[in-house]
């Protein structure tokens, strides 16, 4: 799927509610002739790199200028809301510029992910318990091992910080190609309470018209967990597949 305007607006939202000063949305004031400058890029780079954001992204996702064919009657006339410095980009490359410390995981190693296959579990990844944000904008679809998926999301996220899904939402996407599942906010909804994860907020964004919706949620994991590691609190194989109702599967 990729990663879009829309997906950084969240992101930038879930920072916000808990209450870190990091910069990663360009406002449409820093945008001059659908560009962004150097001196905008330093600005926010100067902010974000004392914060020592660690950004962990599922899949090694280029950042799009839009949001594919979004309905553009969805959106106040007259403003740009998806002004980016470039067409198609690597995301690493974008939250580097800014001054995030960024790791992407991908099974095709491309674009400096290491690849790591997210279906599997105890692959000798070091790298457990280190995310401020673990963000799927697109990725657990694609991984036919859903259980161990969501499993291995919860260990690379730090206590207390924070998980960004955006990924095709129940009646849309059908295209997505070598997609093993479609979601709802109510499989987000009812995984936060099993894990005792605060919700901040689910619920699905995009355009029907042109068959692009995303099921999105933001959550927090817990500060307390049974085991130094940051490996405890995630529900069980029984409990989670209860949960696969809430999504369709192919």
């Amino acid at each position: 799927m990729g990663m879009s305007y829309n997906d950084l607006e969240h992101m930038q939202k879930a920072f916000n509610e808990i209450g870190t000063s990091v910069k990663c949305l360009f406002e449409e004031k820093d945008c001059k002739n659908n560009a962004i400058s150097d001196e905008i890029i330093k600005k926010f780079y100067e902010i974000n790199k004392p914060l020592n954001i660690n950004y962990m992204e599922l899949g090694n996702a280029w950042l799009k200028e839009k949001d594919e064919k979004c309905d553009s009657s969805l959106f106040e006339k007259g403003k740009n809301y998806r002004a980016l410095p470039f067409k198609r980009f690597p995301a690493k490359k974008y939250f580097k510029s800014i001054g995030f410390s960024h790791v992407s995981i991908d099974l095709n190693g491309n674009d400096g992910a290491l690849k790591y296959d997210l279906g599997r579990l105890d692959q000798g990844l070091d790298q457990f318990n280190s995310f401020d944000v673990v963000a799927n904008f697109g990725t657990s679809e694609h991984v036919k091992n859903h259980y161990e998926c969501f499993v291995n999301i919860h260990n690379f996220c730090k206590k207390g910080g924070i998980f960004i899904h955006a990924v095709p939402q129940t009646g849309f996407w059908y295209r997505h190609g070598a997609c093993y599942r479609w979601y709802t906010p109510e499989f987000f909804e009812n995984l936060c309470k099993l894990c005792n994860y605060n919700m901040i907020e689910a619920g699905v964004y995009g355009s029907p018209k042109f068959d692009y919706v995303k099921t999105y949620c933001i959550a927090q994991k817990p500060i307390l967990t049974n085991n130094c590691d940051g490996r405890s609190n995630f529900i069980s194989k029984d409990e989670f597949k209860a949960l696969e109702k809430f999504v369709f599967l192919n």
